[in-house]
């Protein structure tokens, strides 16, 4: 019994620190994702693939797939409630990218600098982001995130 009280007091006493990652493969035209409680306990992860009737596949298992459908987006009146409450303790946003179209990676450099510049301005440690680019004839090799809320 003590045990117990003492896990929900600290479940609703300790902030919950969350870590989302996503991580898209243009390759393979996948995005990959996963979500980290504590940065250690795995609550869920999976890929999402386009699906050819409209809408994703978001792959939990090799068993188990969800359909989610845009057309379900368009009845969401207002956003949840909960989302107010939410602080955002790091970012890191990663851009692979080759060099054949040159408008697409000045876009690239115009949103890594601009995060960058974000972050000094408003003297954010935890804010980074990287471009890297490859001598290959691909656009987008891959986006990757990291989120710690």
């Amino acid at each position: 019994m003590v045990t117990a009280v003492f896990l929900i007091t600290l479940i609703l006493i300790a902030p919950l620190i969350f870590l989302v990652y996503f991580y898209y493969d243009s390759g393979a035209k996948k995005g990959y994702f996963a979500v980290y409680l504590f940065g250690f306990i795995k609550l869920i992860n999976g890929y999402a693939s386009k699906r050819k009737a409209g809408g994703t596949f978001i792959h939990i298992s090799n068993k188990k797939a969800l359909i989610f459908k845009y057309k379900s987006l368009k009845g969401i009146k207002s956003g949840p409630k909960f989302l107010k409450v939410i602080s955002v303790n790091s970012v890191y946003f990663s851009l692979s990218s080759g060099v054949k179209n040159v408008s697409f990676l000045t876009l690239a450099n115009l949103i890594v600098t601009s995060i960058q510049n974000y972050s000094k301005i408003n003297h954010l440690t935890n804010f980074k982001a990287d471009l890297l680019v490859y001598n290959d004839d691909l656009v987008l090799k891959s986006v990757y995130f990291k989120v710690k809320l």
